[in-house]
């Protein structure tokens, strides 16, 4: 039997200029991601309870906002790998 989980998601996107070295060159980037986690049994807070929609809401809204507030490269500033630790996928930001 397959169980399917609601998802809470939300979409973040912002517009920075390339953070490279020595400032950057300066390029317009537009970046956009989704965040999200469902709502199920497994998915346990501190205390060992279930998270409810809210607290997975406000816990991506704070994953979001923090993903705003980093700095962006472009592809042809050799500021950064194009991969992160974090990435799924080599090429992903």
């Amino acid at each position: 039997m397959r169980h399917v989980f609601d998802k809470v998601s939300l979409k973040g996107r912002k517009t920075v200029k390339c953070g490279g070295v020595g400032g950057g060159c300066g390029r317009r980037l537009t970046r956009s991601r989704e965040f999200w986690q469902t709502v199920n049994p497994m998915n346990r807070d501190g205390s060992g309870l279930p998270k409810t929609r809210e607290t997975i809401r406000a816990e991506i809204q704070a994953e979001r906002d923090a993903w705003a507030k980093q700095e962006e490269y472009c592809g042809t500033c050799d500021a950064k790998p194009p991969w992160d630790e974090h990435s799924t996928r080599q090429g992903a930001r």
